[in-house]
């Protein structure tokens, strides 16, 4: 089970790519699926929410994980036990409508970023250290 956020949707393909690792060491049959996977959308507390990000941004996120996803439907790989069941793509496909139809919700990124800021200084952490590709937005959205 996982739940989808804005810290976690840069690592989601590579998590997929655990999955499926996974499922190919150990599912042996399609009677038992050893590995199994929910997918689920944060929107509490909303300065963690997906929607933070440009609209533009997560549509392009949202068309790499559809299509990765896709080639996991059928049997690409030798190891035919590792697929997506239909249910799983079907909570894959909730995430990236959910990304490429709902509006930015930009009234919550102050929040973020001082919630960034003070759990940084708690926790002794670096965010910039942990998530390079979001640097760009403290800057941008500190209010």
């Amino acid at each position: 089970m996982t739940t989808i956020n804005i810290l976690s949707l840069p690592s989601f393909l590579d998590f997929m790519m655990t999955v499926m690792d996974f499922r190919k060491l150990y599912n042996k049959s399609f009677d038992v699926n050893r590995i199994p996977l929910s997918i689920n959308i944060m929107h509490w507390p909303p300065h963690l929410q997906c929607t933070l990000l440009d609209k533009e941004y997560r549509i392009s996120i949202a068309n790499t994980i559809e299509k990765v996803c896709e080639q996991w439907l059928k049997y690409y790989t030798k190891e035919k036990y590792a697929r997506l069941y239909l249910e799983e793509f079907d909570q894959i496909k909730r995430l990236c409508d959910y990304l490429r139809n709902t509006e930015s919700a930009t009234e919550h990124r102050a929040d973020f970023v001082r919630y960034i800021h003070a759990y940084d200084k708690r926790r002794d952490k670096d965010f910039v250290d942990t998530f390079p590709q979001y640097e760009h937005l403290l800057g941008e959205w500190n209010a």
